[in-house]
């Protein structure tokens, strides 16, 4: 029984969740380049690296949370939008940061990246769809993309306002995400970024741009204070990890050894992930940061004030072990014991004092008897047991670094256990970090019970309040902060919908529940007191799941109630996994999701009601300007009036 568990532990690495001592939280720069090399080594040879997929890693893993989506741009008038009251922005989590889409505007003209632009393997900066009942792990994710992408269509800059003159101005010939800085329109592919004067719509000019080392591509990028923060990733070169080529060609760029950032506790280093502040309007680097992290465990979220990282990490399965026999010392004999202890101090590979542990053990069980070898297998298995319940949160621990904004110096380090979700579990308020975080069920001695927390951490990344244990047996699977409040989604059989109090940053608790059928994967406030879920009722492997969509009263925390929901027929929503694809209307109480191929609109003003359908166009997504709808499709844009709901013009392109 006992060499059968670490059979599991040392083939099953994936489902290593162990927890080393937290005196090695922290963030430092490798020294050497053969320092760097034997980290990378280090952690190859112990299992630690993840054969996890590259493109979900950060693709859906960046920035916080606003109330609302602001209503307008704040530059309208240097669009030539004179008669422009109201403009829409990209669904985004914080206002002021804006976020990389396949579709933008500035009141007057539309940018749209078609959708058939595709990258091999599902996509970098393209939020990938996740089965609600997979654990978020790297496990999970894709495997790195091996094709180059194929660009098989243009950008449409569209001339759409008013919307009775809507015409096709001009066709970039590059496609991918965008980011609209003024007059300067970004598009970022898998493996360049060109910048475009439109101050013409009709004569598009490229201006400046970069192309990342062929083994180096685009993951994400956020505008905010008129700069780029462009976020790229590779794998790890473990031949020669260093320097590490970024920009190539006449902006040639490398980082050497020495400017590149680890966590000091053991994490899966296959990923070199970059982040380098751009002028957008000359294209300049003004400055960067590296760390190594995991392409699927990494998540990268950006505030007003700081970008933060986060490092799932595991322990030493020999430190979680030689610790279980030292609380449990009359399982083994001294001299098994004391052959651990020293073990941990020799100066080799963690790879071969695991090989070590398991002759250590097997020669002590060879000289019992049977009787004996049968009690002490299965006291290991009940005391284990108990051990891991009483440890379970040092099975797998999150790592965080704060990088300031402004200098991309690092301001600060810390650590909470369990794994977050995705760019919604981080948040910054007030001076302080919260994050919400699940714990794995499967560990590397067996199945536990999964359990999901919640942490305020200060300024320093210190934790100065936390929750612990919700919907044990269940995962997070939406997470949304507003302010001094949480709102948190877990899903086996029913979706708990949690209100947590966090006005008190050092005493959260947990204000309300409210269980009911399905759950949903992505939730926003539609107002003060009403929080939209957007999700499923089934699960995905059962015939008949629609998407589901549930408002919340939450104007009592303590008592939060479902007021109205509405069933789409329809099995899935981009919205589930992409919130760019969601677009609210404050002023006409309305917002706007792809389903299927159609493009739902729905009033919210008195409870949940379908206002029109869009059909026959594969919508993707909508904007407003003033008080028209753009509903936009892989070919075609429909044009409706919100105030009557009747359609005003359309264009085929």
């Amino acid at each position: 029984m006992i060499l059968g568990v670490f059979g599991v532990l040392f083939l099953n690495k994936q489902g290593a969740n162990l927890f080393t001592s937290p005196s090695t939280a922290g963030f430092e720069k490798f020294s050497s380049e053969s320092q760097l090399r034997d980290y990378l080594t280090e952690a190859q040879s112990a299992g630690l690296t993840s054969l996890g997929g590259f493109s979900a890693g950060l693709s859906r893993d960046m920035v916080g949370m606003p109330l609302s989506a602001p209503s307008a741009f704040s530059s309208l008038e240097s669009t030539g939008a004179n008669n422009v009251k109201r403009v829409s922005e990209t669904n985004v989590q914080v206002i002021g940061l804006d976020e990389p889409d396949i579709v933008k505007t500035d009141g007057k003209n539309i940018f749209f990246s078609s959708e058939n632009y595709y990258l091999a393997g599902g996509g970098v900066g393209r939020p990938m769809p996740v089965e609600p009942f997979i654990m978020e792990d790297s496990s999970a994710r894709i495997a790195p993309d091996i094709y180059p992408p194929q660009n098989l269509s243009t950008t449409k800059v569209i001339n759409a306002f008013p919307p009775e003159s809507i015409a096709l101005s001009s066709k970039i010939d590059t496609t991918g995400d965008l980011l609209l800085s003024e007059n300067v329109l970004m598009v970022m592919t898998y493996n360049k970024v060109t910048a475009f004067d439109v101050a013409n719509p009709a004569s598009p000019k490229e201006i400046w741009s970069h192309e990342f080392d062929e083994n180096f591509s685009y993951a994400t990028a956020r505008l905010t204070g008129g700069k780029v923060y462009l976020v790229t990733s590779r794998y790890a070169d473990y031949s020669l990890p260093c320097p590490v080529p970024l920009l190539k060609g006449v902006n040639a760029m490398t980082i050497p050894c020495t400017d590149i950032y680890r966590p000091m506790r053991p994490i899966s280093s296959n990923t070199v992930y970059s982040v380098v502040k751009l002028d957008p309007k000359s294209g300049s680097v003004e400055d960067s940061v590296t760390f190594l992290g995991d392409a699927g465990g990494s998540v990268i979220y950006m505030s007003p004030n700081a970008i933060y990282a986060s490092f799932v990490s595991y322990p030493s399965p020999l430190e979680f072990l030689a610790n279980f026999l030292a609380e449990n010392r009359d399982l083994f004999s001294d001299e098994v014991a004391n052959k651990v202890e020293n073990l941990r101090a020799i100066d080799i590979s963690n790879e071969s004092k695991i090989n070590e542990l398991g002759i250590i053990i097997q020669k002590h069980l060879s000289g019992l008897t049977n009787d004996e070898r049968a009690r002490v297998e299965s006291e290991f298995t009940n005391k284990m047991s108990d051990y891991i319940k009483s440890h379970g949160r040092e099975l797998q621990v999150t790592s965080l670094v704060k990088i300031d904004k402004n200098s991309l110096d690092v301001s600060a380090t810390g650590e909470v256990p369990g794994s977050p979700l995705n760019q919604f579990s981080l948040d910054e308020w007030s001076g302080n970090l919260r994050v919400t975080t699940t714990l794995s069920a499967s560990t590397m001695f067996g199945q536990g019970e999964s359990a999901n927390d919640l942490y305020v951490l200060d300024a320093n990344l210190r934790v100065i309040g936390q929750i612990q244990g919700l919907a044990l047996g269940e995962r997070i699977y939406s997470a949304r902060f507003i302010e001094d409040k949480a709102y948190l989604v877990t899903f086996k059989q029913i979706d708990p919908f949690f209100v947590i109090d966090l006005s008190n940053p050092s005493s959260p608790r947990v204000a309300g529940e409210l269980k009911i059928p399905g759950f949903s994967s992505y939730l926003h406030p539609l107002s003060e007191n009403r929080i939209l879920g957007v999700g499923q009722e089934g699960l995905p492997a059962q015939a008949g799941s629609q998407s589901k969509l549930s408002v919340f009263d939450v104007s009592n925390p303590d008592n939060p109630v479902e007021v109205d929901k509405y069933m789409l027929n329809e099995y899935y929503s981009e919205v589930q996994n992409n919130h760019h694809a969601f677009l609210a209307d404050p002023d006409h109480g309305v917002f706007f999701m792809p389903a299927g191929a159609n493009g739902y609109i729905l009033s919210w003003t008195n409870g949940l009601t379908l206002e029109r359908v869009v059909t026959g166009i594969s919508a993707r997504r909508a904007l407003y300007i003033n008080d028209f709808l753009y509903v936009v499709g892989d070919s075609k844009i429909v044009v409706l009036n919100e105030l009557t709901w009747e359609e005003t013009s359309s264009l085929e392109f």
